[in-house]
């Protein structure tokens, strides 16, 4: 099972569960965002997306004002220091990646813009550190999704532009 498939089935699940707060709204909105990035089901994103504009739109619009993009900053910052291994940096990396996945779908892209300025910079600033990504990097600025919103994701392309160490 590869990645899309995971992430069509979870997206599945959420929204037979349904979202009953902005919480669950979020969580629907971050796993449909990546699916869509990935090219998922249309028939699924579709059934996502009329949700998104019927039931969920009141918990979506919600949602993105709890956002805590401050944390969120913070915890990206705090792996910046070197002393963290490198499934600490994916990880923080993939927590504002998913945020912007989710931005995007539901068309709040003005919510992430700062975020992903400052974490394009320090990926610049420090390539070393995410130099064991460049594979995968690489490997998404391959994807006309992520193409079409270069500007949001411009950390990937900082990422892929590093040069292959085999890591």
């Amino acid at each position: 099972m590869d990645e899309r498939d995971v992430l069509e089935e979870q997206l599945e699940d959420l929204l037979a569960a349904g979202a009953t707060d902005a919480e669950d709204a979020l969580e629907i909105a971050l796993v449909a965002g990546m699916a869509a990035r990935l090219s998922a089901s249309p028939e699924l994103l579709r059934a996502a997306k009329v949700w998104s504009q019927t039931i969920g739109k009141e918990l979506l619009e919600e949602a993105w004002p709890l956002v805590d993009l401050e944390a969120l900053q913070d915890s990206f910052d705090e792996v910046l220091d070197g002393q963290h291994t490198d499934e600490e940096v994916e990880e923080a990396l993939f927590d504002v990646d998913e945020l912007v996945a989710a931005a995007i779908w539901c068309g709040q892209e003005h919510v992430v813009r700062g975020l992903v300025k400052e974490v394009t910079a320090s990926i610049r600033m420090m390539p070393d550190l995410f130099s064991p990504l460049q594979p995968e990097g690489a490997a998404m600025v391959q994807l006309g999704t992520v193409g079409s919103h270069y500007d949001l994701y411009d950390y990937w392309f900082a990422i892929a532009s590093i040069p292959d160490t085999d890591h």
